[in-house]
């Protein structure tokens, strides 16, 4: 459900997206994250504060994703 949510593009979608992030499981982390950083700048803004936050998440695909959207941000 979480690959659905990030990878369908809707805009809307923003806020469900950052929900995930705090996810126990982190393949549904990743995919929050993710989700984020394919809908570019505004979505990366709009939830700078959890992808910040992500940046220290235990797993390293998590971090990597959030970075990744970070850049996106600072284009």
């Amino acid at each position: 459900a979480a690959a659905e949510l990030a990878s369908n593009l809707d805009a809307a979608a923003g806020p469900e997206l950052a929900g995930l992030m705090t996810d126990s499981d982190s393949a549904v982390r990743w995919w929050g994250t993710l989700g984020l950083l394919m809908r570019g700048g505004d979505a990366v803004t709009k939830n700078f504060a959890a992808l910040e936050k992500a940046l220290g998440d235990t797993s390293p695909a998590v971090r990597i994703a959030a970075a990744q959207a970070l850049t996106v941000s600072t284009v």
